[in-house]
């Protein structure tokens, strides 16, 4: 009996070292995946401010309407805020990246005595 609670034991122990691995893997992935994004949401703030520039010198010239500037305003603030979402994204997705290799603590400086 004391050789199938050992066994146990330590068929849960491996299922535990299998479940860390895999989540620590799906972490990874999705850190991956948010900083990609949050790459993006820069490029698309940089060209949303580039089109909100071309429409004010457009504007300027005669040649826009400032409902067209509001418009163009209003997706660069748009883009600003799905930027701002994406960096949380992306701290968030490194939080659980550390939390499943377990070393958040160590990145947090906290120390456990």
């Amino acid at each position: 009996r004391a050789k199938t609670e050992v066994q146990q034991r330590m068929l849960e122990l491996r299922d535990t070292e299998v479940q860390v691995t895999a989540d620590t893997r799906d972490a990874g992935t999705r850190l991956r995946g948010r900083r990609k994004r949050v790459e993006l949401a820069a490029k698309i703030v940089e060209l949303a401010q580039k089109k909100l520039d071309n429409e004010k010198e457009k504007y300027k010239s005669g040649l826009s309407t400032l409902v067209d500037v509001v418009r163009f305003q209003r997706e660069l603030d748009d883009a600003a805020s799905s930027a701002l979402r994406a960096k949380v994204e992306l701290l968030t997705a490194r939080t659980a990246v550390l939390a499943a290799r377990g070393d958040l603590h160590e990145s947090l400086r906290i120390v456990v005595r």
